[in-house]
């Protein structure tokens, strides 16, 4: 702590701060503690309350940014863990950077990634929710979650995320792909065409998006629009 801020103990209160804005022009409390040696405190009560309030909180500040970095650190360690296919090793420095930041969506992301690896959908459909919550411009964490639900066959939330990635990125041919499959599931076969047509005027020469679409036993509302 710096010297011209002193921290010590004096009667009637756990701490006294002696800094330069402690005035001695106002009311001000002399006091000296028991066994020391020393100037006395000078600490005028309102201005020495408010230099306790301003050096809390930076050291709340600084145990804060201190915590973040460390985060950083698991999960640089969970990428390099996660290339040398120790999955339940990188599932463990990501939970504890979780733990000291809960904001921070790019763990919640590469949890969602080995989830998915490793196929366990329930918990990567979780940790890509939670990722998109945090980051809602992620077109990669929003076309994942779509693919994640669509394989667990919970298509009306497949639908959601994929119409949020063909929305960040309307080019991406596989996301419409998906939305017009999952669109497909739930009935919704006027979205599915749209979706199918959007992806073959992104890519005309995909055969197997043709395809898909001519599998579509489309009904009679819907094959008007054709």
């Amino acid at each position: 702590m710096p010297s011209d801020m002193d921290v010590r103990p004096i009667m009637g209160s756990r701490f006294a701060i002696n800094c330069p804005c402690c005035l001695p022009s106002q009311a001000q409390v002399y006091t000296r503690a028991s066994g020391c040696r020393g100037k006395p405190i000078l600490a005028k009560a309102g201005v020495a309350s408010l230099c306790i309030c301003i050096t809390s909180l930076i050291v709340l500040l600084a145990s804060g940014c201190n915590q973040k970095q460390q985060a950083v650190d698991l999960y640089v360690d969970a990428v390099m863990l996660k290339e040398l296919d120790e999955n339940e090793m990188a599932v463990e420095k990501l939970e504890s950077a979780i733990k000291l930041n809960k904001s921070f969506s790019l763990a919640y992301s590469l949890l969602g990634e080995i989830y998915q690896e490793i196929k366990d959908y329930e918990k990567s459909a979780a940790s890509y929710e939670n990722a998109t919550r945090l980051n809602p411009w992620s077109f990669k964490d929003y076309f994942n979650l779509g693919r994640v639900y669509q394989i667990m066959k919970k298509f009306a939330q497949a639908v959601k995320a994929y119409a949020k990635a063909c929305e960040l990125e309307p080019d991406h041919l596989e996301a419409h792909v998906g939305a017009a499959e999952s669109y497909y599931e739930i009935e919704d076969y006027n979205n599915a065409l749209a979706a199918a047509e959007q992806a073959e005027q992104i890519d005309p020469n995909v055969s197997e998006i043709q395809k898909r679409r001519l599998c579509f036993p489309l009904p009679p509302i819907a094959k008007n629009h054709l």
